[in-house]
């Protein structure tokens, strides 16, 4: 009896942890200090880009296209930037200082 409940709980929780959210931005480290490279699931290809500054003004946008992001941050002024992916109801903020 006692060796079911395991069981049971064991497989209650894996498709608790299973179940969560899969569409995910993995921010990737990079050796360049003006580089923010990150790398998406697959189901947010096609997600919406924007990088906002402190003040909130549109500094870029685009479509993710592929599942690498590399946005450069060298010809813009030093301040924090906010990088935001939205897709459907999906929506990752990031900030990135600028030195």
């Amino acid at each position: 009896m006692k060796n079911l409940l395991i069981a049971v709980l064991l497989i209650i929780s894996t498709f608790a942890f299973a179940a969560g959210p899969q569409e995910k931005v993995d921010v990737v480290y990079s050796k360049h200090q003006n580089l923010f490279v990150f790398k998406a699931n697959r189901k947010l290809l096609g997600a919406q880009v924007e990088v906002l500054s402190a003040d909130g003004n549109r500094v870029t946008a685009q479509r993710l296209m592929k599942r690498k992001m590399i946005i450069d941050f060298c010809d813009v002024k030093s301040g924090i930037y906010t990088i935001i992916v939205s897709k459907n109801d999906l929506v990752q903020k990031y900030e990135y200082v600028r030195k």
